[in-house]
């Protein structure tokens, strides 16, 4: 196998394949040059660059150095169509590496896939492969360091540097994060390695400009990308460019005019539902006059319901065991289920009715009394918002409903 490779780099490679030497150690890294199309070349090119970068910075790998491409070295061993474990470990032997670094990118709407893969020589077998996006509005050097960076590290399975990538539109202004000092803004964006985890504030600062500042909290591993553009003092922003501002006055919630409107709203629908109870009402008295010729013939004290719906007609009901003749039975039945019907439907259109409109009401003085109290204040601080919070908590409404046999009521509590 030896003759092979001499015979077939030196035909199609020369001799810089042989440039790089083995390292001494346990471990030595190759990165290949990334498969692509001849159109993505330039990109796949210098990605691949940046993976080698990101190898050499961990001296566990034992870089070797050499930057032959795959797709050079997959046809010197004629396996480029087929990329099996076995060709690779030839190919890693021959570059008498431990471990090889390889992958392929393809181009999809201006952003790219980037697939790279961890391969054990020794072993002749894969470690573990990542796929990644880079976006194609994330291609600049500082975005493309990071990205992998980020690739190598979930290779060997290593937590991702927690990192912020600070963008400006001028150069030459300072970037502090909680106040100190981490940086100028310059042509390329500012890479922010190994940040705290958790809660920060990132400013940036140059004189004649406005102050950009930024509150966010940033996660284990992970990567903000902050744009903080600049603007004269007194310049007004071009359309659709937001500025996060330094901070400013708090203005207080107006919550009144929520309370005040919900409480017209919801006053409405407790009127809407007595009105349905009146409905009810209606409907019941309708009842009891479909009734009144059935009553004249029971007899005092019995229910003219429970009578006309017994199976067969009784003399305690009517005097005599026999169906009055000048009564419909039919319609007597009929008549009591929807006088009981509607008794039971105005018992709740009521009941829902006067809670809602009780809490309708509850709201709107509630919500005026807050209005006439309530003075608008441009500045203030984090105590007085909280102060203002626990006033808006002081009011409370309880609603609360009692059935009895006779009936029911509801009761309404509230502190104003």
């Amino acid at each position: 196998m030896g003759k092979r490779l001499t015979v077939l780099i030196s035909c199609l490679l020369a001799a810089s394949v042989w440039t790089g030497t083995a390292l001494a150690g346990d471990a030595s890294t190759t990165v290949l040059g990334l498969l692509s199309d001849e159109a993505d070349s330039t990109f796949a090119e210098e990605f691949s660059g940046y993976l080698r970068d990101a190898v050499e910075a961990r001296e566990k790998l034992g870089h070797t150095g050499k930057d032959q491409t795959l797709e050079q070295l997959a046809m010197a061993f004629g396996c480029l169509d087929s990329l099996d474990p076995m060709c690779l470990q030839e190919i890693g032997e021959g570059l008498e590496t431990t471990l090889l670094i390889h992958g392929k990118v393809e181009s999809s709407f201006g952003d790219f896939d980037v697939t790279v893969t961890l391969f054990d020589v020794v072993k002749g077998k894969v470690v573990k492969s990542t796929a990644s996006t880079i976006a194609g509005d994330k291609q600049g050097s500082i975005y493309l360091q990071d990205a992998s960076d980020r690739i190598i590290a979930e290779l060997l399975d290593e937590e991702p540097r927690t990192a912020i990538i600070v963008q400006s539109n001028k150069s030459g202004a300072t970037i502090l994060l909680d106040g100190e000092d981490v940086g100028t803004t310059g042509a390329e964006p500012v890479w922010l390695r190994d940040v705290e985890p958790g809660e920060h504030e990132l400013s940036v600062e140059k004189d004649g400009y406005e102050t950009f500042m930024k509150e966010f909290e940033i996660k284990k591993g992970g990567r903000l990308d902050i744009d903080a553009p600049l603007y004269k003092v007194g310049e007004k922003p071009p359309d659709g460019v937001g500025v996060s501002p330094v901070k400013g006055p708090k203005v207080k919630p107006d919550k009144s005019k929520v309370m005040l409107w919900s409480g017209v709203g919801v006053g409405i629908v407790g009127l809407g539902l007595v009105g349905a109870g009146v409905g009810m009402t209606a409907m019941v008295s309708g009842a009891n006059d479909d009734l009144s010729a059935a009553r004249q013939v029971t007899l005092s004290g019995q229910d003219v319901c429970s009578c006309f719906n017994e199976s067969l007609p009784t003399a305690e009901c009517f005097g005599s065991p026999a169906w009055p003749s000048d009564v419909s039975r039919s319609n007597v039945k009929d008549a009591c289920s929807k006088g009981k019907t509607g008794q039971a439907a105005q018992f709740v259109f009521y009941s829902l009715g006067a809670a809602a409109a009780a809490t309708g009401i509850a709201l709107i003085i509630t919500a005026l009394v807050k209005k006439k109290g309530k003075k608008a204040s441009v500045e203030e601080d984090d105590e007085d918002e909280e102060e203002y919070e626990d006033e808006e908590e002081e009011a409370s409404i309880y609603i609360i409903p009692s059935i009895t046999p006779d009936g029911g009521f509801l009761s309404v509590v509230g502190r104003f």
